[in-house]
């Protein structure tokens, strides 16, 4: 069994916080604070998970309740999980991945509706493919969690031995997540 260890953020503001730092993340141009932000972003393995404030557009809550329901996963009180992501590379930092997702559907966004949460994964036992351990990671969550808006990985993922099986140990503000997520549960 593999194991890894996911130390997740407190959740951000994104437009306001996270978005702005990107935007100001020259110390001459913006405030020391954004620049620390997006200086703090800068890694290169990790999660990260987008939740949408319930409340902003009640259609599109309930749209989100009903797709959950069909597939019979937990609502969520206060947010919506609409997003989990990775960085598996030291070419694509957590900023590059942030500028992506801007261009395809986060600039819709205005601020106070969506927060992000920086998973930073802390340790992994002896494991030759870090790339492939944080996509196995991945993998795992958007299965059990189906957040809303991620559309590979909803109906299966594939690891390709018993070798390949995982344990999921998240701390720190991890919530929606559980504390404890093994791939076991899946098979």
């Amino acid at each position: 069994m593999r194991e890894i260890w996911i130390n997740w953020s407190p959740a951000v503001e994104y437009v306001a916080s996270v978005r702005s730092a990107i935007d100001k993340s020259t110390p001459s141009v913006g405030p020391a604070s954004h620049h620390q932000i997006v200086t703090d972003m800068r890694q290169h393995y990790g999660l990260y998970m987008f939740l949408e404030k319930k409340g902003v557009d009640k259609a599109r809550d309930e749209e989100i309740r009903d797709w959950r329901t069909e597939r019979g996963v937990k609502q969520f009180a206060k947010r919506n999980l609409v997003y989990i992501g990775i960085v598996k590379s030291e070419y694509r930092d957590f900023v590059t991945r942030m500028k992506e997702h801007e261009g395809k559907w986060l600039y819709q966004y205005k601020p106070g509706e969506l927060f992000v949460k920086f998973g930073v994964c802390e340790h992994w036992e002896d494991e030759p493919n870090p790339d492939r351990l944080i996509e196995h990671a991945e993998s795992v969550l958007v299965f059990e969690m189906q957040p809303y808006e991620n559309t590979d990985k909803l109906g299966s993922y594939t690891m390709r031995t018993s070798e390949d099986h995982i344990c999921i140990h998240n701390k720190g503000h991890y919530t929606p997540l559980k504390e404890k997520m093994d791939s076991k549960k899946h098979f």
